[in-house]
This record gives C-alpha cells, structure tokens and sequence, in this order.
C-alpha cells in the first residue's frame, strides 16, 4: 500500500508529474493507505449518493420556482448543477410508464374512429383494415388497444422534437443565436414538466384525495373535457414562465410567438395521435 504515494503518473489518465493532491488534467484525487479502509469506502459512497440527490433536489427545485432560470443556465454550461434536459424527460417518461395517473396519450380505436377531427377520413380505412384482419371488431379492438397503450409511451419523444421544430421555425430569423438545440432542450423540459406533474403527480394526488375521502363530485368531475382544459392550462401557464426572454424582440413580437407556440400543442396532440393510429396498426399488421 505505500507504493501508491509513490507513484508518478495519474493512474485515470496518465497525467505526469502526478506530484499534487489531484491530477490537474482530470481531477483525480491521489489516494492514500486510508482510501483503503472500509470506512473510506462508506464516505465515498455517501458521498457519491448525496451529490446526485443534490443534483436531483436542485434540478426540481429550480424548475419548479424559476422554470426560465433552469434552461437558460444549463445552456450556459451549467452541466454539473443540474440534469440534462433529455435526462429529465426520460426520468419523467420512466415514471408516466409505471405509474400512468391520466393516459391523456393513451388514444383507444374507438376514439379513433369518431371522436377525432380525422375520423371521418380515417374510419373506412380503419374498418376495411380490421374486416381484412379476419378477427371480430371487438377483438381486433382489445389487441389495438393494449398495443396502443404501450406505443403511445414509447412515442412520446416526438412530441418534444416537433414541438422544438416548431419553436425554432417561429424564430427562423434568429437562428444564429438559437440553435434548434436550444429549442429541442426547452421543449423537453416544458414536456419533462407536462409528464411528470401535469399528468402524472398532480392527478395521482387529486385521485388519491379524492378516493381516501370518498368524495364523489371529485371523481365525477374528472371528465376527458375537464382534463383536457387543466393540462391546456397547465402546460400554458408553465410554458410561458419557462420562456420568459427566450424569444428576442419586441415585446409585442415575443407574445406573438408565445402565443402562436400555444396554439400549436392542440394540433400537435394531433398530430402525434394521428401518428399513434398508423404506427399502431403497422406494427399489428407486421407483428400480429
């Protein structure tokens, strides 16, 4: 063990002279005889666990009060304070699969078939395709709509890569200071957000409240209107918080773009359904 205070190179990266505590090329710290000691190997652990829960604890607490504030210092380079953009999402993703409080992307073949604005063009396709499956209408329904359940969450990362095309068409003349990575990494935590608390926490509370006190008006008012409204609301009111300055301008152009990137979730929740039907049925049609 007393080699190791001899030792020249750092043994992480090669870095010569390793003469300090830590190698100056990659930070590696310069053990001793006491990094050996099952007691040394407990405080390293601890310590391992505590920075990632502060990374986490930060993370949530920043985009919850100061959503803008989160994005515009990660795309500073702020990479060891918080997670990434796209670990979030997946982490929220992970936590919509498991515990699905509102299957708000979850589109059964009914609501395919007539409840959407496409219906009407889709519905004889979609009747020609089940009666040339040979399976019964309500068998042909139960499959799809298992199938649907599990695709409509493996699906979900379109949502924030359009939304992101969209943001940065709106800011087309502003292209050489935002890049469409920059729109891709703010849609993705407006969506990590979306996931994680306006369909997943925040109804999982409301129903659990509503179940444990028997509350009945409760649960009835938990109509696909209802939820509809509350996460168009939700999602606007997080929206606007976290783009704050983002678009550069006048005021009145700002809004303009806010409010055009509103309007485009409900045609984008569209969109990604009408996707969900084809990528659905192929993969019945390809896989059985």
């Amino acid at each position: 063990m007393t080699d190791l205070e001899n030792i020249t190179s750092c043994p992480n990266c090669g870095q010569q002279p390793f003469n300090r505590s830590y190698c100056p090329e990659c930070g590696q710290r310069k053990l001793t005889q006491k990094d050996y000691s099952a007691i040394s190997l407990f405080w390293d652990f601890l310590g391992d666990v505590l920075s990632i829960e502060n990374k986490v604890f930060r993370t949530f607490g920043t985009l919850l009060s100061k959503p803008s504030r989160f994005a515009r210092e990660y795309l500073r380079g702020a990479r060891k304070k918080f997670i990434s953009p796209i670990k979030l999402f997946i982490f929220a993703n992970a936590i919509y699969f498991l515990f699905p409080a509102a299957d708000t992307f979850k589109t059964t073949l009914d609501t395919q078939l007539n409840n959407l604005h496409y219906s009407h063009l889709t519905h004889p396709i979609i009747q020609s395709i089940i009666n040339g499956s040979g399976m019964s209408f309500d068998l042909f329904s139960t499959k799809y709509n298992a199938l649907t359940n599990i695709v409509s969450k493996a699906l979900l990362i379109l949502l924030p890569i359009i939304f992101g095309v969209f943001s940065w068409m709106l800011a087309f003349r502003q292209k050489t200071k935002r890049p469409i990575i920059h729109h891709w990494n703010y849609s993705l935590i407006l969506f990590a957000f979306f996931i994680l608390f306006g369909i997943t926490l925040i109804p999982a509370i409301y129903y659990y409240i509503a179940t444990i006190f028997d509350i009945q008006s409760m649960v009835r008012s938990m109509t696909e209107r209802n939820l509809t409204l509350y996460i168009f609301g939700l999602i606007n009111f997080f929206g606007i918080a976290l783009y704050q300055k983002f678009f550069s301008g006048r005021r009145f152009a700002q809004f303009a773009r806010l409010l055009a990137l509103n309007l485009l979730f409900i045609p984008l929740i569209i969109l990604y359904r009408f996707i969900l039907l084809w990528v659905t049925l192929g993969w019945m049609k390809l896989f059985g």
